[in-house]
């Protein structure tokens, strides 16, 4: 086990200040050095020194800088490799993959950063390498211990293996308690208690400001999460029978779910959060980056996203005064009637939940007319970042926007003296939190 002192000493740098010259510019970056940098592990030890000379062309995506840009030059120490960084904005991040692929030519980018659920139409473009062989021979990557969700709904696509997950990506839910039970309102379980809670807190004023705020935030605005959001709103209702039952069609007769009663109650519940979120007063729409703004500014009593952007929120709570107020929750769901047929239902208070594995989380994929040696020098990159001896700490870094993927990464949060949760603790978690987020 990693001592915690070690972990505290490498976070006292956490403001170092690091210019990296990148394609003409210099990007100024906060450095926030992992104390697993020089670890050594079972699948590290495979390729050490493995790709000297060999340069690799990496996507990156411009809000993950601050932590990725790290393991860039991290995984370069140990291998050998050069990364270059090919950025993306969130707006053009498909595109930039979609548009690699499409050239006929081996393309600018090596080494793919996805969505899971973009995987299936990429590798029927024929643009990603196989990865099966590579990933059943892999020593120390611990497969099975990825949550079966992830690994069968975001690297596998036709019974083979086309990405590597770093993350597993639900939408979750952060709240002020202090905003919500203790004034006697409901714990926001159920859609009817985000009513009630929406109801109380419309047009007033919350930070005392003088500004009328929110009772809800999550992003509205084109290309950015808002259909993720919308989904796993949508699915609580739209998914009461299991998995299989799904939340698009019908999988009988492949009838569009949209044109059901059930359906038509998303559209009502979704229209009454828009109705009370900062979209009423900026109905071009708003980003996810935005509404954490205003929720650490105290605008906004609930807050839906990943855990990424909630993670960012519960490292900063000391300092933007909410030690001891902010709650963790799964996302509100369906409260069941007595004539709807919900077998998964929580007992005790009938309310179906159906997590949404929303973009299926970010993975990493290979360009498959890349050269061999990139080939292998980019899947070692990603298996990396995957390995699991060191990974925990990438899921509770604040700024890796990186969720948990492994099983390991949420049962050994029960135990405070687990390096997994001594790492969440460390990057200013609260212990009651972590039971909650487990």
């Amino acid at each position: 086990m990693m001592p915690q002192k070690l972990i505290r000493k490498s976070l006292e740098l956490l403001l170092i200040i690091k210019v990296v010259a990148t394609s003409g510019q210099n990007y100024t970056q906060p450095i926030f050095l992992d104390p697993n940098a020089n670890t050594s592990t079972p699948l590290r030890e495979t390729m050490r020194d493995k790709h000297r000379g060999v340069t690799i062309n990496v996507q990156l995506l411009d809000f993950q800088s601050s932590f990725m840009l790290e393991k860039f030059r991290n995984y370069e120490a140990l291998t050998g490799a050069t990364i270059q960084e090919m950025y993306s904005t969130q707006a053009t991040w498909y595109d930039d993959v979609s548009d690699d692929i499409k050239n006929n030519n081996p393309g600018f980018i090596d080494v793919y950063a996805s969505f899971g659920n973009w995987i299936p139409q990429f590798a029927d473009m024929g643009g990603l390498m196989d990865l099966s062989d590579d990933i059943l021979n892999a020593v120390g990557l611990d497969w099975f211990d990825i949550m079966p969700a992830v690994r069968l709904g975001s690297a596998t696509y036709k019974q083979k293996v086309f990405a590597v997950p770093i993350d597993g990506d639900v939408i979750y839910m952060v709240y002020r308690k202090d905003l919500v039970e203790d004034v006697g309102l409901p714990t926001p379980i159920s859609w009817d208690d985000v009513k009630t809670i929406l109801e109380y807190y419309e047009n007033r004023d919350i930070n005392g400001d003088g500004i009328p705020d929110f009772g809800n935030c999550f992003s509205t605005a084109e290309n950015g999460i808002g259909d993720k959001i919308f989904w796993a709103i949508a699915s609580s209702f739209l998914q009461t029978r299991g998995t299989s039952q799904g939340t698009f069609f019908d999988p009988i007769t492949m009838d569009p779910i949209s044109s059901t009663p059930e359906f038509q109650e998303v559209l009502h519940v979704y229209r009454h959060l828009v109705n009370n979120s900062p979209f009423m007063v900026n109905q071009t729409g708003v980003t996810w980056e935005e509404t954490r703004t205003m929720f650490n500014e105290g605008r906004c009593v609930l807050f839906y996203n990943f855990p990424g952007p909630i993670k960012s929120i519960i490292s900063t709570q000391k300092e933007n005064g909410m030690s001891g107020v902010l709650n963790l929750a799964p996302l509100s769901g369906k409260k069941c009637r007595l004539t709807d047929y919900c077998p998964y239902a929580s007992p005790g208070n009938g309310v179906n939940h159906a997590p949404f594995l929303a973009g299926g989380g970010m993975v990493y994929a290979i360009n498959s007319r890349s050269s061999l040696e990139k080939k292998q020098a980019g899947l070692d990159f990603a298996l990396y970042l995957s390995d699991p001896g060191v990974s925990f700490w990438d899921v509770a870094h604040p700024e890796s926007f990186l969720d948990p993927l492994r099983l390991r990464h949420t049962s050994s949060l029960a135990n405070n003296a687990t390096r997994e949760a001594m790492a969440f603790l460390e990057f200013g978690w609260e212990s009651r939190q972590l039971s909650k987020y487990l």
